[in-house]
């Protein structure tokens, strides 16, 4: 669209590739002078266009370190970090996506992109997974229905927890005190019981006291009848 999107490459490329990757008319119109400037962090790259009067662009080149320091010959150390990893930026734009992405992997050859692709499908089969349980949930949670009658305001939970503790605490007196009137019962109930057996041994005692009362009665009759001696 004339906006300048092609000349950011065009510029990165001839900054790198050399004077035979330049156009022939480097200096756009009413201009006698250009200056690409490009900054790779290790090294910064600067190259200059004069326009001569006879319709020339020379240009000079000028890689520096990023303290400062000058390479000697600036272009061979260029061609010799390019090397293989060169490309052409233009031909570049005109890549699909998965082109580019190809193009791109070769300037990071110790990046294991297999892995890279394994995780992402990893993540997009737990994302899968995450959100069909969170499809589940929302048709379980809309499928709930609220009585009329339902509170419109938060129950206090602390106030409900007291509440429970205050219920277990009564339930539990309940229960002590069952437990202690089920013991009086049956301990009434045992002496009783001995009370009973114990009258049942006072009869059987009184019987055999009145009957050896009777015989002694007999025997004292029996001694007063009998003839003196």
């Amino acid at each position: 669209n004339g906006q300048g999107k092609s000349s950011v490459p065009d510029a990165i490329w001839w900054a790198l590739a050399g004077t035979s990757h330049i156009q022939a008319l480097p200096i756009r119109k009413g201009g006698n002078e250009a200056r690409i400037r490009l900054d790779l962090g290790e090294i910064k790259v600067t190259r200059t266009f004069k326009r001569q009067e006879d319709g020339t662009f020379p240009t000079k080149i000028l890689v520096e370190s990023a303290d400062g320091a000058r390479y000697p010959s600036p272009q061979r150390m260029l061609d010799s970090l390019l090397g293989a990893l060169s490309f052409d930026p233009l031909a570049f734009t005109r890549m699909d996506g998965k082109d580019q992405l190809e193009a791109l992997k070769r300037f990071v050859p110790g990046v294991d992109f297999d892995a890279i692709d394994k995780a992402n499908k990893a993540d997009f089969t737990k994302r899968t997974d995450v959100n069909r349980e969170a499809r589940t949930l929302r048709s379980q949670a809309a499928g709930i229905s609220l009585p009329e009658d339902a509170p419109s305001e938060r129950i206090d939970d602390a106030a409900l927890v007291a509440k429970m503790q205050q219920a277990g605490e009564h339930n539990a007196l309940v229960e002590r005190r069952r437990a202690n009137r089920e013991a009086f019962i049956a301990e009434m109930e045992r002496m009783e019981a001995r009370g009973a057996d114990l009258r049942s041994q006072a009869q059987a005692l009184y019987d055999q006291a009145v009957e050896a009362e009777a015989l002694a009665a007999g025997k004292r009759r029996q001694l007063s009848e009998a003839d003196p001696l």
